[in-house]
């Protein structure tokens, strides 16, 4: 007496199938891509009535990207010093100088904001954002070298500091290098010992 189980096919519950296909189709079907075709539409008014009322939006669009794009159109085979110099003169210039003139691991000693800021300087830095008044522009182009500064009290580095450059900006840095230098430059770049 053996029993063997037959497979049968389940029942499928057809009527469950057809109020779901039912209910898409028609105009049914159509209803979400109109519900998202209206957001769209609303959500790019929203923005143009926000980059339209906002000058920020405007910067941001016709001079910085449209401005950059018509710039690299022009030149598409200059090199990313050439690039940081159109850009920023002689912040740029002073970057690329010292990427030229020291190595990754220096730790190089910045001049005041006073001494770069200065009217009777021959060089121009920028007086607005950025530029390497900023410290924090100067970390961003010139990692993984590390910039120090002096404090308001101080005539010299400290010990703790182990600084092993020195940016000689408008005369600015000659006396805290351990040697004479004979001719000074506007600008330069010189290792704090011999």
């Amino acid at each position: 007496m053996s029993t063997s189980k037959t497979n049968k096919p389940r029942p499928t519950n057809k009527s469950a199938e057809t109020v779901i296909t039912s209910s898409k189709s028609g105009i049914f079907a159509h209803i979400s891509f109109f519900k998202n075709f209206i957001l769209a539409v609303f959500i790019g008014f929203f923005f143009l009535v926000l980059f339209n009322a906002n000058a920020g939006y405007t910067f941001l669009i016709k001079d910085l990207i449209g401005e950059n794009l018509k710039f690299i159109n022009k030149n598409p085979n200059i090199t990313e010093a050439q690039k940081l110099e159109s850009k920023f003169g002689a912040d740029g210039f002073v970057i690329n100088q010292i990427k030229k003139a020291t190595p990754e691991n220096a730790i190089l000693l910045f001049p005041p904001y006073q001494v770069i800021i200065n009217d009777t300087s021959q060089l121009q830095f920028k007086r607005d954002q950025g530029g390497i008044k900023v410290r924090n522009w100067l970390v961003y182009y010139l990692y993984p070298r590390k910039i120090q500064y002096l404090s308001p009290n101080q005539t010299h580095p400290t010990a703790n500091q182990k600084i092993t450059h020195v940016v000689c900006i408008n005369n600015w840095g000659y006396d805290l290098l351990n040697y004479e230098v004979p001719e000074r430059q506007i600008f330069e770049v010189l290792p704090i010992s011999k």
